[in-house]
């Protein structure tokens, strides 16, 4: 099963000044309702297709869901951050040197910059 989504909020080709904020959507005039537009991909629309891969567990295939420029700059974000081995258990049995687990994470703050927080 395939779902398409259409979206005026097309994906970032450039990424803006991370001291560049975006003015609440309040405060927008008509011309002025997709924020840093002149970052953005000149096309009118995004289009992403969804497709359900499996019912259970729940997947789902998001074809062009962010663009090359997007995927770059959340690597380099995350590659700033301390990238510590994930961890097993909760509380006080907490293991990270588990040896079926041997991936790194971290968080990303939504506020961190405008493309962080527009694919949010």
């Amino acid at each position: 099963q395939t779902h398409f989504i259409h979206s005026l909020e097309t994906q970032f080709q450039q990424i803006p000044p991370l001291h560049k904020k975006a003015r609440p959507t309040s405060s927008m005039n008509k011309t002025e309702t997709i924020p840093f537009r002149d970052y953005r991909s000149q096309e009118s629309l995004l289009n992403i297709s969804l497709t359900a891969i499996s019912c259970a567990p729940r997947v789902f295939q998001i074809d062009n869901f962010i663009s090359d420029v997007e995927v770059d700059h959340i690597l380099s974000l995350a590659r700033a951050k301390d990238l510590p081995r994930s961890s097993t258990g909760m509380g006080e049995s907490v293991n990270s040197n588990d040896s079926t687990r041997t991936s790194r994470n971290t968080w990303i703050d939504r506020k961190s910059s405008p493309v962080i927080d527009a694919i949010y």
